[in-house]
């Protein structure tokens, strides 16, 4: 279990199909490199504890600071009474967190 909390290996923010955009700004480089480090992180998570909404592990990402947030909420999770059910469950492409470019993007076509 500590060596997915670990793991660095993971795919970018379209599954491993390449980039969303060719830019080459820093920023949203940065920004790109921020959702995609969240997400591998919802992947892990989801892993842990399937039985736990991917929404509040969204919420509970959001929340934390970057440098301890996958242990953090591992130790609260890990923590919590457990209910024995358990239901495997794959996150879905809506459920991930989108980049600022992306965020903007489809707000322009509202």
């Amino acid at each position: 279990m500590l060596s997915l909390l670990s793991s660095s290996k993971g795919k970018g923010p379209r599954g491993g199909r390449g980039t969303l955009s060719t830019s080459l700004d820093p920023e949203e480089t940065a920004d790109q490199a921020r959702v995609a480090s969240l997400n591998r992180a919802i992947e892990i998570l989801n892993e842990l504890f399937p039985n736990v909404d991917v929404d509040e592990f969204r919420h509970m990402l959001s929340t934390f600071s970057e440098e301890s947030r996958l242990h953090v909420i591992t130790e609260a999770l890990l923590k919590r009474p457990k209910d024995g059910r358990v239901q495997k469950r794959v996150v879905e492409p809506w459920e991930k967190f989108r980049s600022e470019a992306y965020r903007v993007a489809a707000k322009n076509l509202l």
